[in-house]
């Protein structure tokens, strides 16, 4: 016969394991969400590269008078290169 500790006890346990299989389930649906939500970050990205829609980058470059056009291409490659970045980490 189980004593009215023992079948205490045993609800406690239960109780423990039903919290466990909980927080296991909330902890994949929340990674589950993460994942889905960058998964669709990344075809909006996608779409837009592949269309063309994406949002203009702007840039403002100073570049001294008397620069050759190399001079000059190299200094908005550069600026264009740093402003993806910056949005790169924006998107992290």
């Amino acid at each position: 016969m189980v004593t009215p500790e023992e079948m205490q006890a045993r609800r406690e346990a239960a109780a423990r394991e039903l919290d466990e299989a909980e927080a296991r389930v909330l902890g994949l649906a929340v990674a589950g969400a993460a994942g889905a939500f960058e998964l669709l970050g990344r075809i909006r990205r996608d779409r837009e590269r592949l269309l063309g829609t994406g949002p203009a980058i702007r840039v403002q470059v100073l570049v001294p008078a008397g620069a050759t056009p190399e001079e000059k291409r190299q200094a908005v490659v550069a600026a264009v290169a740093e402003r993806l970045e910056e949005l790169e980490e924006q998107d992290d």
